[in-house]
């Protein structure tokens, strides 16, 4: 199946604009060169000291008034067919947004001028459009994962129909991660790290190639008939493994009565992916679980011809490893709940289970998850 591309996500440094934009913001600023090369060439090979290096930089800048040096900025210097891309915008694409470890000054005027829907970029704090001195760290160049993961829980999106548009080696763990989650990648001019265009599945130097490839991805996923308006329901699971068996529960509801499947269900309005899957397990094991990682995002449309999102987890038994007791709460929906030899369930194709719960399962065996602390706001704790 091909998912379609709704939401585009860009670097802006380098892709949707020539050049680093703080060091030029610096400049139209009027700061000593010297001083302000001389802090990139300290702290440009230390991930650590990524906010003290914006902290200097901003400090170099206080008192400044941001309009006088955006009049001296000028023109924004965008690369090779990005306005003509943002004019004409590929059909099913509903969101396109900035990640970037340039200043908001910038991202903002990026955003308006094409018509973005959002960005997250690191803030350099203005009173009354004054220049304070102060700097705020929102997105490190060395850990741009973290803060996307973030983005995308905070925007609602789906990671398998999600572009990362990037152009250097701190966008590689982003595109990998996307590819892994049923979306894509696509590297622009990657001059600094070749390497990107074989991590991305697209490579391109004028944006107008962005257009071509991603309406023809859409008309592929149109002529399978996957839609782009489908109603997306927000839903989790829990991969909860105990030695070499798994969890998994058999179903009450009316047309899927005896069927086997993973623990969980839709997120409610203002829950949390882990509370979810915490309170999931709970109704539906009688277990209390520590949630240990991201697994995957899985689409498929559902009963009411709605699209689910799944959202696996990889959980353990919050307690003395063998002294559990599985008790269902939701009678309604579960007729019971047992650990399986994962291993047999997966040769043997058990006929009670749906292919695409066998599928899952083949995924989480075959994927190490991805720890809480990187995926970030995807797993937001509750």
């Amino acid at each position: 199946m091909v998912n379609p591309i709704e939401t585009i996500i860009f670097d802006m440094d380098n892709t949707l604009l020539e050049g680093a934009s703080f060091n030029r913001f610096g400049y139209a600023a009027g700061v000593d060169r010297a001083a302000w090369d001389n802090l990139k060439n300290r702290y440009r090979e230390d991930p650590a000291s990524a906010e003290k290096w914006g902290m200097e930089n901003a400090e170099m800048l206080k008192q400044v008034r941001v309009a006088t040096v955006m009049e001296k900025y000028g023109d924004i210097p965008y690369m090779p067919g990005v306005k003509e891309f943002f004019a004409d915008i590929p059909p099913g694409v509903k969101n396109t947004g900035i990640l970037t470890s340039g200043i908001d000054t910038i991202a903002d005027k990026v955003i308006k001028e094409l018509g973005m829907d959002f960005s997250a970029s690191n803030i350099l704090t203005t009173e009354a459009g004054i220049i304070t001195g102060d700097y705020k760290l929102v997105v490190s160049m060395y850990d741009k994962l973290e803060k996307f993961a973030r983005l995308m829980y905070e925007q609602k999106l789906a990671l398998a129909n999600t572009l990362y548009v990037g152009d250097n080696k701190n966008d590689a763990q982003i595109m990998e991660f996307v590819q892994d989650n049923g979306g894509y990648a696509a590297a622009f001019n990657p001059v600094k790290y070749p390497a990107l265009s074989k991590i991305a599945q697209f490579t391109f130097e004028d944006f107008r190639q962005l257009t071509s490839y991603v309406k023809a991805i859409n008309e592929c996923a149109s002529e399978e008939g996957v839609s782009t308006d489908s109603k997306i329901v927000d839903v989790v699971g829990v991969i909860l493994l105990n030695k070499n068996k798994v969890a998994l529960v058999i179903e009450a509801k009316k047309g899927r009565e005896g069927m086997l499947n993973i623990p969980g269900g839709r997120v409610e309005p203002g829950e949390t992916h882990q509370g979810c899957v915490k309170r999931e397990a709970k109704e539906e094991t009688g277990l209390d679980i520590v949630v240990t990682g991201f697994i995957g995002e899985y689409e498929r449309q559902g009963d009411r011809g709605d699209k689910l999102v799944k959202r696996n987890f990889s959980a353990v038994i919050d307690g003395t490893p063998g002294q559990y007791d599985l008790k269902p709460s939701n009678k309604r929906e579960i007729l019971g709940v047992g650990f399986f030899d994962i291993d047999e369930i997966i040769k043997h194709n058990h006929p009670n289970m749906p292919s695409y719960v066998r599928d899952q399962l083949v995924d989480s065996m075959s994927r190490k998850p991805a720890p809480i602390d990187i995926v970030g706001k995807l797993l937001k704790t509750s």
